[in-house]
């Protein structure tokens, strides 16, 4: 069965529980499905404009395998405390490897997402509710 079919009967089930929710309950999950439908027609955009231009550029590969190459550049975050209570947080990607830097040269992309961030927060003063 195609996917599509999974969701329309899914859709019907939903229907017949609708009886048995309130309103609200109701018009919030129709907000929530909308939602969903929406960012899986975005995903699914974004995942076939990318597949074509690399394809128009020479690079056949299934989304899989995009996917598999494209997860071992990693980016990582990492949060400390000094000494004056403060958090460091540093942010950094590591090194793309070959297939990763041919797949960024073929879509034009920066071969990383962002350099180097470092950031220091003060830490949060806590307000206490006074009681009556």
């Amino acid at each position: 069965m195609p996917a599509w079919w999974y969701w329309v009967c899914s859709q019907a089930k939903a229907k017949k529980e609708d009886s048995m929710r309130g309103l609200l309950a109701q018009r919030f999950e129709e907000g929530i499905q909308r939602i969903q439908v929406h960012l899986g027609i975005l995903a699914y955009w974004l995942v076939s404009t990318i597949r074509y231009q690399l394809k128009q550029k020479g690079f056949h590969h299934d989304w899989r395998e995009i996917v598999r190459i494209m997860s071992t550049q990693k980016c990582v975050t990492t949060s400390v405390e000094n000494s004056q209570n403060k958090t460091i947080t540093v942010r950094q990607c590591t090194q793309p490897t070959k297939a990763v830097v041919t797949i960024y040269d073929l879509l034009n992309y920066k071969h990383f997402p962002f350099r180097r961030k470092k950031s220091v927060v003060p830490p949060a003063a806590i307000l206490k509710n006074k009681s009556p």
